[in-house]
């Protein structure tokens, strides 16, 4: 099932003003009863946040667009197992974060960052500059555990409670790598 994407946060705020307020475990409930105007609105909200996860990891447009689409498939396929109890956005970001594992896996590849935000112009600590380039650099060195808890949190401004749910870990472990990723980098940079 392929969706246009339109302009987005306006076609959502147009159907907040309009008097449907977008409630999420509404439109869930919905989703499994295979309403395909309730999927739209939430392949509306989420395609952009999604694809920008997905591409920070593999730093490739097409792929990236076809694992959003692929993670959207999925939940329209598995819609009767969704649960409005839980987080939804959690769990978009773990069925993308397992897309890209399963793609990593099939190609046997790593994946290379190569830019990590294009507004970022430097990273000040200790009176240095740092431009994106180092800190791309810094990140590539991380292990792939301690990458994604970066990406999720610095990037993506997840909590750290939603980075346990999507990483299947506990919040303390998210927290532990969080700051075992921040040293390691630091001492990178710091070597440069």
């Amino acid at each position: 099932m392929l969706l246009k994407i339109s302009t987005t946060k306006n076609k959502i705020d147009e159907i907040n003003q309009a008097g449907h307020p977008f409630d999420e475990k509404e439109l869930v409930e919905k989703i499994k009863n295979s309403c395909t105007k309730s999927f739209q609105l939430i392949f509306m909200k989420y395609y952009e946040t999604l694809y920008r996860f997905i591409w920070l990891r593999t730093h490739d447009s097409e792929l990236a667009r076809d694992l959003v689409q692929d993670m959207f498939i999925r939940v329209w396929d598995n819609r009767h197992r969704l649960d409005k109890n839980k987080s939804f956005k959690a769990y978009l970001y773990q069925i993308s974060n397992n897309l890209v594992i399963d793609m990593m896996r099939r190609n046997k590849t790593k994946e290379k960052m190569l830019r990590i935000n294009q507004s970022l112009n430097y990273y000040e600590s200790e009176d240095q500059y740092y431009t994106s380039i180092d800190i791309q650099n810094a990140m590539n060195q991380l292990p792939e555990k301690l990458r994604i808890v970066v990406i999720l949190s610095r990037f993506e401004g997840l909590s750290y409670m939603e980075i346990a749910e999507i990483c299947g870990v506990s919040f303390q472990t998210v927290s532990y790598r969080l700051n075992q990723a921040l040293k390691l980098m630091s001492k990178y940079l710091s070597d440069t």
